[in-house]
């Protein structure tokens, strides 16, 4: 694809998309998800993540893809649904596997940045985490 060129993707009646290029928007949007810059690990709950942030990302998302209709409040849920997604596999994986706080830190996944790790690490050691994990 050219620069400046945008896939162009069909929106269904309810904001999805229903074209061929489905699947290529679905694996930018995990992409943007796993981004630490766009999406930072840092907030418990995808609601806490600023506007502007998520702003960004729509903004990411609509210069690599152009849309037939209202797509943003999709896009915006399946980045939400994603970047959860994002933070269970981290915790299955670098996370519960390991006992020590120092394992965990020192076993990181190479596309996290090491701050939010720390963060989030820290977050799911505290109460509200322990009871947040329970609950899911």
């Amino acid at each position: 694809m050219r620069e400046g060129q945008r896939i162009s993707i069909s929106i269904n009646d309810l904001g999805q998309p229903d074209c061929d290029n489905a699947s290529k928007l679905t694996n930018f949007i995990g992409t943007i998800a796993r981004n630490g810059v766009y999406a930072p690990l840092t907030f418990n709950d995808w609601r806490a993540v600023p506007n502007a942030k998520k702003d960004d990302m729509w903004g990411l998302v609509t210069s690599k893809f152009e849309f037939d209709g209202n797509a943003k409040t999709w896009v915006l849920k399946s980045l939400g649904k994603k970047w959860r997604e994002w933070k269970g596999k981290l915790k299955k994986l670098y996370y519960s596997s390991h006992e020590t706080d120092e394992e965990r830190i020192a076993d990181l996944d190479g596309r996290v940045q090491e701050d939010q790790w720390k963060t989030l690490v820290q977050f799911w050691n505290s109460k509200e985490g322990k009871r947040i994990g329970r609950n899911n």
